[in-house]
């Protein structure tokens, strides 16, 4: 499996129910934006023995200049 496919499969269980924007861009977006150097994705998520959950992630944009 490649890295791309680990994140999307993590990418895949994280859930945002007050804000649809901030799950839609990390689902739709990330992984393209990481591709062609636009942003880099951070997932912070917890590693509980029961359950792994993606607890949130923050995307720094590129620098444009």
């Amino acid at each position: 499996m490649s890295d791309e496919q680990k994140a999307q499969e993590l990418i895949s269980i994280f859930v945002c129910s007050k804000d649809n924007d901030v799950k839609k861009f990390l689902k739709e977006r990330a992984i393209l934006f990481e591709r062609i150097g636009k942003s880099r994705t951070f997932l912070v998520f917890d590693e509980d023995e029961e359950e792994f959950k993606v607890l949130g992630y923050m995307s720094n944009l590129a620098s444009l200049s």
